[in-house]
């Protein structure tokens, strides 16, 4: 895979079809576009993109989930939307530990904790706020993946409490 970013001067005046089929055409099996609303007439890039390579992959993203959701024309046979909620540390220690602790609720008068907050806790809480709020964090090189995890993170807008959506053209799938 390889990422470009859309609001790169240097792809301004390029056609995004013809940029992704160079690369395509070099030998990358898939590209990341981020901030795709930045591409001249973007919106009709990836569905030809889609039909004339559809043995690789596109991943796009924006700004804005809008655009993303409004500026496709027939998008149901070709893009998977992806929801990908944060973990809370509940589940983020069941996969570190595989321990299963308790809920607890807060409202209620005299709740328990689960755990007591001991070293193997608090350092698990640090991996956890470095890592571990994205439910891949555990898949392949997490610390080479880290800067388009970041841009997904930083740039694309979404309210907060909603989960993240991840438009993807399914290619390869």
């Amino acid at each position: 895979m390889l990422f470009l970013s859309a609001d790169n001067p240097l792809l301004a005046d390029e056609p995004l079809y013809q940029t992704v089929k160079s690369i395509f055409m070099t030998g990358y099996e898939g590209v990341i576009v981020d901030e795709i609303h930045y591409a001249r007439d973007w919106s009709r890039h990836p569905k030809a993109l889609y039909d004339d390579f559809p043995a690789h992959r596109l991943w796009i993203s924006d700004s804005s989930t809008l655009d993303l959701r409004t500026g496709f024309p027939d998008t149901s046979r070709r893009f998977v939307p992806v929801r990908l909620p944060l973990l809370s540390f509940r589940e983020f220690l069941f996969l570190e530990t595989g321990t299963d602790y308790e809920t607890c609720n807060p409202f209620k008068e005299y709740s328990q904790l689960p755990l007591h907050p001991g070293p193997a806790i608090l350092a698990a809480f640090q991996k956890y706020r470095t890592c571990g709020t994205r439910p891949s964090y555990g898949e392949g090189n997490f610390q080479r993946g880290q800067g388009a995890d970041s841009v997904i993170r930083d740039d694309i807008d979404y309210p907060a409490g909603k989960v993240l959506p991840l438009w993807l053209l399914g290619m390869g799938w």
